[in-house]
């Protein structure tokens, strides 16, 4: 009797000591379950920070980059307008001059004979180009290719453009015109305001179009012509 008493304390003991590191292990369980789920809440949290910054991102940052973005390719256009245009500045074209000579045309003669018979330029003869030749074009009417002449010195380039309104008032029934060589945004842009120029000078106004750095502009009786702001009305 006293064995089997003392072997049912003894079991008693295990028992009990086994269900305090059961407890223990329970515990211990259980708290590192709470830090687990802290972790969670943590992640959690800084998943909507995430998302929240990515949201704001989005609303504000990407919008502010993409037109931060659009002034940098309008200063890498604007600066290669103005490199182009400065390749450009010692050339001249020439309108509606025939071509002689068929393919073995002296466009370098051709240009002199009309700087002294039409332009009536006392250096005609004397000044130098570095080149001259037509223009190629797809255009399928009968008008003459233009030329285009690169001067030596700005001078003579100067000189010649000078004269170019004396064309227009000439008695000649010969269409000629000299135009600055111009990029071809610039261009597109002088060819839209010739109309306009032209029913200005017909309607006995003042007007001249003029370049100013890679603007064009046109001039009616001295005022910027603006076809929003500015508009030209030929009744007035």
């Amino acid at each position: 009797m006293d064995e089997t008493t003392q072997l049912l304390k003894l079991m008693r003991t295990d028992m009990t000591k086994n269900f305090n590191s059961l407890s223990q292990q329970i515990s211990d369980l259980k708290t590192e379950l709470t830090g687990i789920r802290a972790e969670i809440f943590d992640l959690r949290s800084s998943i909507e920070h995430v998302d929240s910054e990515v949201t704001d991102l989005r609303e504000d940052t990407i919008p502010a980059l993409r037109d931060e973005l659009k002034k940098d390719i309008q200063l890498l256009k604007d600066q290669r307008l103005e490199t182009e245009l400065y390749s450009k500045k010692a050339n001249l074209l020439f309108y509606g001059i025939e071509q002689s000579d068929g393919m073995d045309e002296d466009c370098e003669k051709t240009i002199r004979n009309f700087l002294h018979e039409e332009l009536h330029h006392k250096e005609a003869k004397s000044m130098l180009f570095v080149n001259t030749h037509r223009l190629p074009t797809r255009s399928t009417n009968d008008k003459p290719k233009p030329i285009i002449v690169k001067f030596v010195q700005m001078k003579d380039r100067d000189s010649v453009l000078k004269l170019a309104p004396n064309l227009q008032d000439s008695t000649s029934k010969k269409k000629f015109g000299i135009s600055q060589h111009l990029p071809k945004e610039m261009q597109s842009k002088r060819q839209n305001l010739l109309p306009i120029k032209s029913q200005a000078k017909a309607a006995g106004r003042k007007a001249y179009i003029k370049t100013k750095g890679t603007d064009v502009i046109l001039y009616i009786d001295g005022k910027v012509y603006d076809p929003i702001f500015a508009p030209f009305d030929p009744t007035k």
